[in-house]
């Protein structure tokens, strides 16, 4: 692995582990009744949130070991259906969370700490796309 690949790895984890943490200060701030309804209102989501994103990696990974897909832009595409895969998802959470009534400082800190991991994770993207092009 390359220098630059390393050092987008670890930028990505890096952001990952900034953002869980700004995520528990943002729950930091409710109240136990706040709380409860916060984790109600996503207990059957989380159990399936992650299918569509494992259903696109087999597809990518599949396509890619059977020699379907080669060269740099599935590797783009992949990446952009991972960025829309984000962008919905904290559609989706911002919906859900102004559905339930938390304050607007809390969701608003729920959103910096997304925010931080897609602002990573597009750094992250142009790291091994530039990788991926370069090589």
């Amino acid at each position: 692995m390359q220098n630059i690949e390393l050092f987008g790895f670890v930028i990505l984890f890096l952001g990952i582990i900034l953002g869980r943490i700004l995520s528990e200060k943002a729950m930091g701030v409710l109240g136990a009744d706040q709380k409860v309804r916060l984790m109600d209102a996503f207990s059957g989501v989380r159990k399936y949130s992650l299918l569509p994103l494992l259903a696109v990696l087999v597809a990518y990974v599949g396509l890619v070991q059977a020699g379907v897909l080669t060269g740099s832009l599935p590797h783009a595409v992949f990446l952009i259906v991972l960025l829309v895969y984000l962008v919905a998802s904290q559609i989706f959470v911002y919906r859900r969370l102004t559905r339930i009534g938390l304050p607007m400082a809390c969701i608003r800190r729920f959103h910096m700490s997304q925010a931080v991991v897609i602002i990573v994770f597009l750094v992250w993207s142009g790291i091994t796309l530039h990788g991926t092009l370069f090589q």
